[in-house]
C-alpha cells in the first residue's frame, strides 16, 4: 500500500528534524513538507532529512494541505502530520491499520483516547474540541472524541470531499464532510506531549478563540441553510470565548459576527463570479479583522424607488418612468419594492408588495411640485425599508440632485442607510445646479453606485441593466470584529482584495450593537 504525508509547517526549525526522523521509513513512500511561509531554516532542515519540500505562501492550515495534495504523486493513503513534534509520528502503522484492512476509509488520532502528557493541551483547546465534537454529534449524527491533525485517509476518498478551507476549519470539514459522504470512519488512539516552540493557535487564549470560531462557524456552514440562524448560533459560542478570555484576564474584545453586501470587478468593470474568503482582507479603523465566510447566491431584495417630481424633472418625466417600470418588471418574483415621490411633499404611491403581485404604476398620476425635499424623501424611504421583509436592501434614487427644503441632510441619510444596511443606487438626471458630490458620496457610502444621465432612454435603461447586474452578483462577506468598541462608535471599514486589479463596493462604516 502506497502511503504518502503531508506535514503542514510554519517556523518550526527546532521540531521538523525530530518529526521526519521517526516517521517509518519503511512504510512511507513520499513525504511533503509544506512550508507556509517560515521565516526560519525550517525549508532547509526538512531537506536535509529527506522531505519534499513545497512553498505555500498564502497562510492558512488549509491552504498548505491543499497545496500538499497537489503534489501527491497517486496514493492509496494520505496521512496529515503537524510537524510541531506533538504527535508520535512511529504510531503512524496504528493509525493506517484500519485502511490497510479494510475496515475504515477515514482514520482519525484522538487525543482523548490516548495517553497524553499533563499540559499537552490547555484546558481552553481541550474543552474547544469537546464543544465541536458534540455540535458535529448534534448536527450530523456521529460521535467523535478529537479534530486531532494526526489522520489518515484513503486518497480516492480524499478526492470525493472536494476539500475546500483554507483556514482553520480544514480539519472539521473534512470529518463533516466523511460523515455526509458515508465514508467508513473510525478512531485510534494516539499518544500526545508538548509541542516543541509555542503553538501558533492553542498556544494563546486570542489564537484559540479566532481558530474556534472558524470550526465552530464551518460546523454551522454545512448544518444551517439560513445565514441568520448560523449568525444566532455563532454569537452564542463567541459569548463563550469573551467570558473565557475575561477569565484569562486578557483584554475583552468585541463579540461580533459582521455581514457585509460586497460585489466585485475587474478593471474593465466586468463582474468577478469565482470569488473565496481568502480573496478579501478587512479593516475596521485600521485593525485587520478575520473574515469568516462568503456566500455567493442571489437572495430576494427588498427594494425601494423614490422619485423626484419636483418641476424641473417634467420634461424627463415620462423616460424615467418607462425605465423605472421595466426595471421593476424584470425583478424575480420573491423581490419585494415600493414606490415613492418627493417634491414638497412626500407620497407613497406603490406601498411594499412582491414583485410578482404588483399592478402596474400609471405615471401619470403622479403631480408635481415646487420645491424640493431629497433629504427628508430619503429619511422616509430609508425608514419605510427599516421595517421591509429581507436583510438585503437597496434603494433607488432619481433626481436632478437639488436639494430645495424639509428636514433632514445627507449624513442622517447616510447614517440610517447604514444602520439599515441598505446599497442605494443614485440615478442624476444632468442639471447644471445638480449637488454631484454630493449624491456621489451618498451612494459610495452605502455601497452603491451613481450614474449621471441625459433626458435619454437608452441612457437610463443602460444604467438600470448595470445595477441589476450589481444586485445579482452582491455576495454576502461575513467577518469577525475583533474590536473594542467598549462606547458607542461607528467603526470605519476598509476592504482591499488580494489581486489589486479587482475593485469592490461595499458599506464604508457600520454600527456595532453595544451594551450597557
Amino acid at each position: 500500500m502506497k502511503v504518502s504525508v503531508i506535514i503542514p509547517v510554519l517556523n518550526e526549525e527546532e521540531s521538523i528534524g525530530p518529526v521526519l526522523d521517526h516517521i517509518p521509513k519503511d512504510l512511507v513512500s513520499q513525504i511533503i513538507v509544506v512550508d507556509n511561509g517560515s521565516t526560519d531554516r525550517t525549508a532547509t532542515f526538512a531537506r536535509e532529512h529527506g522531505a519534499q519540500v513545497v512553498q505555500e505562501t498564502r497562510r492558512g492550515y488549509g491552504h498548505a494541505c491543499l497545496r500538499g495534495i497537489e503534489e501527491l504523486q497517486n496514493p492509496d493513503v494520505v496521512v496529515f502530520l503537524d510537524g510541531d513534534f506533538s504527535d508520535f509520528p512511529e504510531e503512524m502503522r496504528n493509525v493506517i491499520e484500519p485502511i490497510q484492512k479494510n475496515q475504515a476509509d477515514l482514520v482519525i488520532g484522538s487525543r482523548s483516547s490516548g495517553a497524553h502528557a499533563k499540559g499537552a493541551l490547555p484546558s481552553h483547546a481541550a474543552f474547544g474540541n469537546r464543544l465541536a465534537s458534540t455540535l458535529i454529534w448534534w448536527f450530523f449524527g456521529f460521535r467523535y472524541t478529537d479534530l486531532g491533525p494526526f489522520r489518515a485517509i484513503r486518497y480516492e476518498a480524499l478526492k470525493k470531499l472536494e476539500m475546500a478551507d483554507r483556514t482553520f476549519g480544514w480539519t472539521v470539514e473534512m470529518q463533516i464532510k466523511a460523515v455526509r459522504k458515508g465514508l467508513r470512519i473510525c478512531e485510534v488512539p494516539v499518544s500526545y506531549r508538548k509541542r516543541i516552540g509555542e503553538s501558533k493557535i492553542s498556544g494563546t487564549i486570542t489564537g484559540s478563540i479566532k481558530a474556534g470560531t472558524k470550526i465552530i462557524w464551518t460546523i454551522l456552514k454545512y448544518r444551517f441553510v439560513t445565514p441568520a440562524f448560523r449568525r444566532f448560533l455563532m454569537i452564542f459560542f463567541l459569548l463563550f470565548a469573551f467570558a473565557l478570555q475575561a477569565q484569562q484576564h486578557e483584554e475583552i474584545v468585541n463579540v461580533q459576527v459582521v455581514n457585509l453586501q460586497v460585489s466585485v470587478l475587474d478593471k474593465k468593470g466586468e463582474f468577478i463570479t469565482e470569488l473565496t474568503p481568502e480573496d478579501f482582507q478587512v479593516w475596521e479603523d485600521d485593525t485587520a479583522q478575520q473574515v469568516l465566510d462568503l456566500e455567493i447566491q442571489r437572495e430576494p431584495f427588498s427594494i425601494g424607488v423614490l422619485i423626484d417630481t419636483s418641476s424641473s424633472m417634467q420634461s424627463v418625466f415620462q423616460i424615467t418612468g418607462r425605465g423605472t417600470t421595466d426595471f421593476l418588471s424584470s425583478l424575480r418574483p420573491d423581490d419585494e419594492f415600493f414606490v415613492m415621490t418627493f417634491d414638497d411633499r412626500i407620497q407613497v404611491h406603490q406601498d411594499l408588495t412582491k414583485k410578482a403581485d404588483s399592478p402596474k404604476n400609471d405615471w401619470n398620476d403622479f403631480r408635481y411640485g415646487n420645491r424640493t425635499k431629497l433629504f427628508e424623501g430619503l429619511l422616509a424611504s430609508l425608514d419605510r425599508l427599516s421595517n421591509a421583509t429581507y436583510p438585503r436592501r437597496a434603494l433607488f434614487l432619481i433626481s436632478d440632485g437639488v436639494n430645495t427644503g424639509g428636514s433632514g441632510n445627507l449624513d442622517q441619510a447616510i447614517e440610517l442607510a447604514q444602520k439599515n444596511k441598505v446599497i442605494i443606487y443614485t440615478l442624476i438626471l444632468e442639471n447644471s445646479d445638480a449637488d454631484f458630490n454630493t449624491l456621489r458620496k451618498l451612494s459610495e457610502s452605502t455601497g452603491g453606485t451613481y450614474f449621471v444621465l441625459y433626458d435619454e432612454f437608452p441612457r437610463l435603461q443602460a444604467a438600470y441593466n448595470k445595477i441589476a447586474m450589481d444586485l445579482a452578483h452582491r455576495c454576502t462577506l461575513y467577518y469577525r470584529s475583533i474590536s473594542d468598541y467598549s462606547s458607542v462608535k461607528k467603526p470605519e471599514i476598509k476592504i482591499r482584495m488580494k489581486n489589486p486589479a479587482w475593485s469592490v463596493r461595499f458599506q464604508r462604516a457600520y454600527f456595532p450593537k453595544t451594551t450597557g
